[in-house]
Parts: C-alpha cells; sequence; structure tokens
C-alpha cells in the first residue's frame, strides 16, 4: 500500500510539473507576441512623430499667444483654409441662350462620351449667348465653342473663327473673350445668326465654355428654327 502511495505522489509531480511548463511556456509566447507588438507601435509613433516635428515647431514658433498644446491645432486649420481656398479658386461658368438657362456636364476624358438628350430651345434664327462667372474668382480667357452639322455659309457670325472640323465632320466655330470678367459678370459673345438658306427646321449643337483653371462646360441643344 505505501508503494502505492508512492508512486500516485510521484505521478501527481510529474503532472503538475508538466502543467507549469505548458502554462509558462504559453505565457512566455503571450508575452513575447506583445512586446514585438509593442515595439512596432513604438517604432511606428516615432515615425510620424519625426515627420509631424517641423510643422510642430513651426507652430510652436508662430501661435505664440495660443496655449501650447493648442498651438498645432491651430496649424492644421490654417492648412486646411488654405487648401480650401486653392481648390476653389478656380471661375466657375455657365451658359443662357436667348435667355434661357441651359443645363450641362463637366467634359469628359478623351475616349470618354457622356450621353445627353439634346434640350429643345425655340428660336428665330438667333443664338444669343450670355456666359455667366458664377464665382469670386475672376475668369480670364473666357472661350465659346459652337460645334454643328451645318455649312460655314449658313452661319452669319464674323468674329467667330472657323476651326478644323471635329471627329464627326461637323463645323467647329471658337471664340475668346478679349476682358476678363470679374465675379458675377457676364460676357455677351456675338450673337450668331442662322441663314435663312438653311432649309432644315432643327439643327442640333454643341456648345462648350471654357475659361483659365475652369472646367469645361459642355451643352447638347436642339435648336428648333421658327422661321
Amino acid at each position: 500500500m505505501k508503494h502505492g502511495w508512492v508512486a500516485v505522489a510521484i505521478i501527481a509531480g510529474i503532472s503538475i510539473w508538466i502543467t507549469h511548463s505548458c502554462t509558462k511556456s504559453g505565457t512566455d509566447d503571450k508575452i513575447s507576441n506583445l512586446k514585438g507588438q509593442l515595439t512596432d507601435a513604438k517604432q511606428e509613433r516615432d515615425k510620424y512623430q519625426m515627420m509631424l516635428a517641423p510643422f510642430e515647431a513651426y507652430a510652436i514658433a508662430k501661435y505664440t499667444n495660443a496655449p501650447l498644446d493648442q498651438r498645432l491645432e491651430l496649424y492644421g486649420q490654417t492648412l486646411s483654409a488654405i487648401t480650401n481656398a486653392l481648390a476653389s479658386d478656380k471661375p466657375v461658368l455657365h451658359l443662357e441662350i436667348n435667355g434661357t438657362k441651359i443645363g450641362g456636364y463637366e467634359s469628359p476624358k478623351p475616349g470618354v462620351r457622356i450621353p445627353s438628350s439634346p434640350i429643345l430651345l425655340n428660336t428665330n434664327r438667333q443664338i444669343a449667348m450670355h456666359i455667366f462667372n458664377d464665382s469670386e474668382t475672376t475668369a480670364e480667357h473666357i472661350s465659346v465653342d459652337f460645334i454643328a452639322d451645318i455649312a460655314p455659309t449658313n452661319v452669319l457670325a464674323d468674329q467667330w473663327i472657323l476651326e478644323p472640323r471635329n471627329a464627326n465632320g461637323w463645323n467647329h466655330w471658337h471664340l475668346v473673350a478679349t476682358d476678363s470678367y470679374g465675379s458675377f459678370q457676364v460676357w455677351f459673345p456675338q450673337t450668331i445668326e442662322i441663314s435663312q438658306n438653311f432649309k432644315q427646321k432643327y439643327l442640333v449643337a454643341q456648345f462648350i465654355i471654357h475659361a483659365d483653371r475652369s472646367k469645361s462646360r459642355v451643352y447638347s441643344i436642339n435648336c428648333i428654327l421658327q422661321n
């Protein structure tokens, strides 16, 4: 009986030792992993602190009247305001024809087509355009393109420059403003008149307006000739 209890004690001791060893090994692995993650996090933090250091030094020197812990935030707000101002520093144009504001779309990238149904516009053979600068930024070198399937002899517009035909074989006229137009000012390009020799009732045309730094706007219009 005595020898049996000794065997049980030995087995129990071995079991406790094995359990302790496994537990310690698992704990060591977890600790090792945590240490590795902590090291990576510290390295990442140090990298961003090095990147941020010049901005922080500038902010501390510039915003001397603000609490120290708020200076970097003030500098960030200033940079954000400058970025927004640069982004908005572009003229925004819209087109009206014969007193009707025309809906358009941004000029697509080369090779990209934007399908659109031409706007119906009743006209007495005159196409009178107003191009508005809707922004607070001066619009310089405003230009307008008139593209249509019509012979040059049927278009009465001597100030417009006849350009090479477009990919569809349509004739193309171009006109550039001689002046700059400030905030909410309007340019009145020379009115285009369609000759009576053009016998069709409908004239499908495309207009493109643009200014320095502005986005080009494209307008598809189906002119219904009344006489």
